[in-house]
């Protein structure tokens, strides 16, 4: 009896998968996602990872991470995607199902892997690149970093603009956690402000406080 409970609870999880899988792969279709086919035409480009292609599905690009528009390299993040895919053809291949309702996918034009231009021109940076890709864009994210180029040149501040103002707002690359670090704190001097990332200089504590930065840890 307790095999015929146990087996019994897990087939609705099991048909819950099953519709939700299918519904995602639904969604494709209705979509007209042509994948691998190079016949999906970019009609716009919201930002500098996120492209809308034949009936408005949005596609993010897999394994990177391009600046907020307002934040240092996001504009010139998505004046190059343009540049490289507005009014094109792409080829999308791996699609995976990602968050508000985007799909990611590696998006290739003309033969050339968009998402790894992005990282080599320091447009973007890695972020979670599970793909068949993933070798190619860490050597892409390295190089750019090991070159200064993009956001690793002009979006890392390593001195405050106000002397004065040398509290260090950092974000966590990962799960955007906020922490501020004054300089006795431990990894004050290891602590560089990406501004890419929306980190930023503070001038007190209750500055940073209100930005939603807590102190670090590691600080006295």
């Amino acid at each position: 009896m307790l095999v015929s409970i146990k087996k019994s609870r897990s087939l609705p999880l099991f048909v819950s998968i099953l519709l939700i899988s299918l519904s995602f792969f639904n969604f494709l279709l209705v979509k007209g996602i042509n994948e691998n086919s190079g016949g999906n035409k970019v009609v716009d480009v919201i930002d500098g990872d996120t492209i809308v292609v034949n009936k408005g599905l949005l596609i993010r690009l897999h394994g990177i991470d391009a600046p907020e528009l307002n934040f240092c390299g996001g504009q010139e993040a998505k004046e190059r995607l343009e540049e490289l895919v507005l009014d094109k053809n792409v080829s999308l291949q791996e699609l995976a199902k990602g968050n508000f309702d985007r799909v990611l996918s590696l998006v290739y034009v003309d033969s050339k892997l968009v998402n790894e231009i992005l990282l080599e021109d320091g447009h973007a940076e890695l972020f979670g690149a599970q793909t068949s890709a993933k070798e190619r864009l860490q050597k892409a994210n390295q190089y750019a970093r090991e070159n200064q180029l993009g956001i690793y040149g002009n979006c890392i501040s390593l001195q405050p603009p106000n002397p004065k103002c040398n509290i260090k707002g950092n974000i966590h690359a990962r799960n955007k956690t906020k922490f501020y670090h004054l300089p006795g704190c431990k990894s004050y001097s290891n602590t560089k402000i990406e501004t890419f990332r929306g980190e930023e200089w503070f001038c007190s504590e209750e500055e940073a406080e209100e930005a939603g930065f807590k102190k670090a840890e590691n600080c006295p």
